[in-house]
């Protein structure tokens, strides 16, 4: 996107992210967006965010409340971790231990062990 840096003075990333948020946000039911932060709109914009995150964030600013990229990393993990708990169902299974014949230890026989010392020869 060289044109985009010539023409704008601005990143290929930052122009991506505008690119997101528009394609995102081009609704009139997302006129909450403008009392965010843009970093808060770059984040509500990724794919990873789920719509009930935006939807929570989006009714909290509209109520007046100051919401922050914290916040919102916050309801994104929540959300995660209860979409997780819902997808899938662990499963566990407990079984007895195999029984086993104990072992014993025996320490082995004393080894004879010769001591040799050495010494000046006088």
């Amino acid at each position: 996107m060289p044109w985009v840096e010539a023409e704008f003075g601005m990143s290929a990333d930052t122009a991506q992210r505008f690119l997101r948020v528009y394609r995102k946000f081009n609704d009139e039911k997302y006129r909450n967006l403008r009392y965010l932060k843009p970093s808060i709109i770059y984040d509500l914009a990724s794919d990873s965010t789920p719509d009930e995150v935006v939807d929570t964030v989006l009714a909290q600013a509209a109520a007046g409340e100051t919401v922050t990229v914290a916040d919102v990393r916050v309801l994104k993990d929540q959300s995660r971790w209860s979409s997780a708990d819902t997808d899938r169902t662990p499963e566990v299974s407990f079984r007895e231990p195999e029984r086993r014949e104990p072992v014993v230890l025996v320490p082995p026989e004393p080894e004879q062990v010769e001591i040799v010392a050495w010494g000046a020869v006088g």
